[in-house]
């Protein structure tokens, strides 16, 4: 009896693990229903900044944060925020490329110390990237090594 129970056990485990490959390979080939249950969506959204870590003051600088879609979905609606924790002048931010049908955003600025660039991407499919340029001015005055961060969000549902 003892054996039985166990053998159950271990059937029930393949059968989970088996469902879990099946519906990671229905996802992957943009099924997102399977009858009446809905597979989960994911994206793995990823961002990196490229730019100064110091600067001399009143002096110029540029960064450029390259936003990615490595999937298994699309991330339609995907939102970036760029953090300039120093009190940068004259900012302006732009969308300098997007790549396999992605839209390019275009990018607001508030705030003032930290200044915030973000936007939201409408569409942003697998394997595509978005590049955004942040262009400005050091302080005039104060530090000059500088902090600059980054994040990506997936929209609700995915």
């Amino acid at each position: 009896m003892r054996e039985n129970c166990k053998r159950w056990a271990e059937l029930q485990n393949l059968i989970q693990v088996i469902k879990r490959v099946i519906f990671f390979l229905l996802s992957i080939f943009g099924f997102t229903t399977l009858g009446s249950a809905a597979l989960a969506q994911s994206a793995d959204l990823q961002v990196v900044v490229a730019g100064p870590t110091s600067g001399i003051q009143g002096g110029t600088f540029t960064y450029t944060i390259t936003l990615e879609n490595a999937g298994p979905n699309s991330a339609d609606g995907a939102t970036f925020i760029d953090k300039l924790f120093f009190p940068a002048t004259n900012v302006t931010a732009s969308c300098s490329s997007a790549t396999l049908g992605a839209t390019c955003p275009s990018p607001t600025i508030t705030g003032s110390n930290p200044i915030s660039v973000g936007g939201t991407i409408t569409t942003f499919p697998v394997g595509a990237v978005v590049k955004i340029t942040v262009q400005g001015n050091f302080p005039l005055n104060g530090a000059s090594s500088v902090t600059n961060t980054a994040t990506i969000s997936t929209p609700s549902g995915v």
